[in-house]
């Protein structure tokens, strides 16, 4: 049965990880530590990857929950977007509305409003689509986050 590492276990274990990515030579290292310079060659092929692997998954998954807050703060945002800009249309029909009634306003200006109202609805649509779209990425971003918890 192998033993421990003698560089994982060494009392400066970080001082020898920083002269292996400084680009010191094993030997060297070796020398300065008092350990073996296979036992170095030996932790950088078997244990640097690791700890580089996991150290790159920790920072995908803090990017992940970076990610997953992110887009709660953004569809909270689009959702007082749409809030506010139902609230516009919903005014300018009721101007629109009233101007068509007292036949105050020249047609031109009536038509060119009845337009723009018809697109601003359009958009209003389109805005509810994709805060829909974007509440559905965050379900699916919590339900994977609940599946794999830190």
């Amino acid at each position: 049965m192998p033993g421990k590492c003698s560089i994982c276990t060494h009392p400066n274990r970080l001082e020898i990880e920083k002269k292996i990515s400084e680009d010191i030579s094993y030997r060297e290292i070796a020398r300065q530590f008092c350990v073996c310079k296979s036992a170095v060659g030996n932790h950088v092929r078997n244990h640097i990857p690791q700890a580089i692997k996991q150290a790159q998954t920790d920072r995908e998954i803090e990017s992940g929950l970076n990610i997953f807050e992110e887009l709660k703060r953004i569809l909270g945002e689009l959702n007082r977007l749409r809030s506010e800009a139902k609230e516009i249309t919903q005014e300018a029909w009721r101007i629109f509305s009233n101007a068509k009634a007292t036949s105050t306003v020249n047609p031109g200006v009536i038509e060119f409003m009845a337009d723009a109202l018809e697109k601003l609805t359009r958009i209003e649509d389109k805005f509810v689509k994709f805060i829909g779209i974007q509440a559905k990425l965050l379900g699916v971003l919590k339900e994977k986050k609940e599946k794999e918890p830190l």
